[in-house]
C-alpha cells in the first residue's frame, strides 16, 4: 500500500452500549484511558495509547442507536484492524484497483479538550469492503491532527504496557486470508507453518490460524470461546513488567479467565469474546 509497507495504527474493540463497563474494566487492568470522545459519525470512544499505536474502545451511547452498520451489525469484541496511511486518496485508488473498495474516503472529527480549550481532532479513513475479510473491519486511517490523539499524559500505563505486538485472526482457510493481505501489500514477509501463517509488517505481527491451532495456543482459557467462521481472536501487548498484572486477583476480575506464566499473562475476556495476552 505504501513503499515502506503496512504499519499498524490501532485495533478497535466494539463494546456497543457497554462503554461504561468497558472503561471500568480496562482501567482495572491498569491502562491509562483517554477521556470519552464523541465522533461526528455518532459513535463514542476511549483510547489506550502507546508510542506508535493504540487500542480503541468504540461503541454508542446507551439508548442512542447510531447510523454505522459496521458497528451496529457487528459482534462485540475486536472489530477493526487499522493501518496507517499518509495519503488516504492514494490508498483508496489502490483498493479500487484490486477490487477491495467501493466507498470513497470519509472525513470525521471529535472534540478534544486541552487546558479547558476545545480542539478538533480530524481523521480521514478508507475501508476495505466488508466481504473481503470476514473476521471484521480492515481499514486505513490518516490522523490529520495526531497531537490530539497521542496525548503525552496518557502514554504511561500502570500495567507497563508499551505497544501492540500481535493480533491473531482465526479462520478455517488461513491461506485465503493470506492472499488478500498480499494483494494489499505484496511486500509483507510471510512465515508459514502447519496451520499457522505469520505476516511480519514493519511494526507488528499478524497471525492467521485455524481454530484448533488457536485453542492449542490458549488451551487453558478458550474452551468456551464461541467460534465464527472467521474472527479476530486475540491481541498481544508488549510490557516492561508483569508485576502489576500478576497481582490482579481473580475475584476482582470476575469476567475474566486468567492464566499466568513466568513471562506472560493471558486473559479470556468473556464480555468481548477475545483473548488479551501480555508479554
Amino acid at each position: 500500500m505504501m513503499s515502506y509497507g503496512l504499519q499498524l495504527d490501532h485495533i478497535a474493540i466494539n463494546v456497543k452500549e457497554k462503554m461504561d463497563e468497558a472503561y471500568n474494566f480496562f482501567s482495572e487492568l491498569g491502562f491509562s484511558i483517554t477521556p470519552r470522545g464523541y465522533h461526528s459519525l455518532g459513535s463514542i470512544n476511549h483510547s489506550m495509547i502507546f508510542k506508535n499505536d493504540y487500542l480503541e474502545l468504540i461503541g454508542n451511547q446507551k439508548g442512542k442507536p447510531i447510523n454505522r452498520p459496521e458497528l451496529r451489525n457487528a459482534e462485540l469484541g475486536i472489530n477493526g484492524l487499522v493501518f496507517k496511511s499518509d495519503n488516504v486518496d492514494k490508498t483508496y485508488k489502490k483498493l479500487v484497483k484490486i477490487n477491495f473498495n467501493e466507498n470513497p474516503p470519509r472525513n470525521f472529527t471529535r472534540p478534544v479538550i486541552i487546558d479547558k480549550i476545545e480542539n478538533e481532532a480530524k481523521f480521514k479513513t478508507v475501508s476495505v469492503k466488508t466481504n473481503v475479510f470476514n473476521a471484521g473491519r480492515v481499514y486505513f486511517c490518516n490522523h490529520l491532527t495526531p497531537n490530539l490523539v497521542w496525548l503525552p499524559e496518557y502514554l504511561s500505563h500502570v500495567n507497563k504496557s508499551i505497544g501492540i505486538k500481535e493480533v491473531v485472526i482465526i479462520d478455517s482457510k488461513p491461506c485465503s486470508v493470506l492472499k488478500k493481505f498480499l494483494k494489499i501489500d505484496e511486500n509483507i514477509k510471510v512465515i508459514k507453518k502447519v496451520n499457522e501463517i505469520t505476516l511480519k509488517t514493519n511494526s507488528f505481527l499478524i497471525k492467521i490460524v485455524n481454530l484448533s491451532s488457536f485453542k492449542k495456543r490458549y488451551e487453558y482459557i478458550t474452551a468456551k470461546m464461541e467460534f465464527r467462521p472467521s474472527m479476530f481472536g486475540s491481541i498481544t501487548l508488549k510490557l516492561k513488567s508483569l508485576t502489576y498484572l500478576n497481582k490482579l486477583k481473580k475475584n476482582t476480575l470476575k469476567k475474566v479467565v486468567k492464566f499466568d506464566e513466568k513471562n506472560k499473562v493471558q486473559m479470556f475476556i468473556k464480555d468481548y469474546n477475545f483473548v488479551l495476552e501480555f508479554i
